[in-house]
């Protein structure tokens, strides 16, 4: 039990540091510094299918561990690589997966995401929009192989967590591609969630 639960409180900066791996855009290049304000539309979510839940999105605007890991406890980060939404390129949302109480309420946000399988759909709200990816690929990898981030000229999200569940030994990445985007005034209440 003692093993566990130090493997689990170490995951998150486990995570932070396959985060640290990737390469950081030039300062004036995140994502933040060009997204527009959004006082009036609702607050960024992640609608996964079923019961995998409903989270909100943290926009990161920093790559320092300490900001990453207090933005976890509060949901799904968006980590600001200069990637959007509904853009070109591959936007990367991390969350916990591990039930150390020091991780905050959203401790099991990506507890599930195993279950999302090849052919499943999410939605992202955001920026008055509905996003609709479909999943493509789920791997898992060792922390250094920031290779498996797709580099693309597709609009694509990646979700990663770390694996096995209470562990930081290795990353699931769950990959998907943009296939729908309506804006939330023209949505039917049956259309908000996937």
């Amino acid at each position: 039990m003692t093993i566990w639960r130090t493997r689990a409180a170490t995951s998150c900066l486990a995570l932070l540091g396959f985060i640290s791996l990737l390469s950081i855009p030039e300062p004036g290049s995140l994502v933040t510094d060009v997204m527009p304000a959004i006082p009036t539309q609702a607050p960024p979510q992640l609608f996964l299918p079923d019961d995998l839940g409903t989270l909100p999105l943290i926009y990161g605007d920093s790559f320092t561990p300490s900001v990453i890991a207090n933005q976890l406890k509060h949901g799904a980060v968006v980590l600001p690589l200069g990637y959007d939404f509904g853009e070109a390129g591959n936007v990367l949302v991390a969350a916990h997966s591990s039930g150390e109480a020091s991780f905050g309420s959203y401790r099991f946000a990506f507890g599930q995401l195993a279950e999302l399988a090849v052919g499943e759909q999410f939605v992202v709200g955001a920026h008055g929009n509905r996003y609709t990816y479909q999943v493509y690929d789920t791997e898992i990898v060792w922390p250094h192989q920031i290779d498996h981030l797709p580099a693309t000229s597709r609009s694509t999200v990646t979700l990663v967590t770390c694996w096995p569940l209470w562990t930081d030994l290795q990353r699931l990445l769950v990959h998907a591609e943009l296939i729908s985007l309506k804006e939330e005034r023209d949505l039917l209440p049956q259309d908000a969630r996937p």
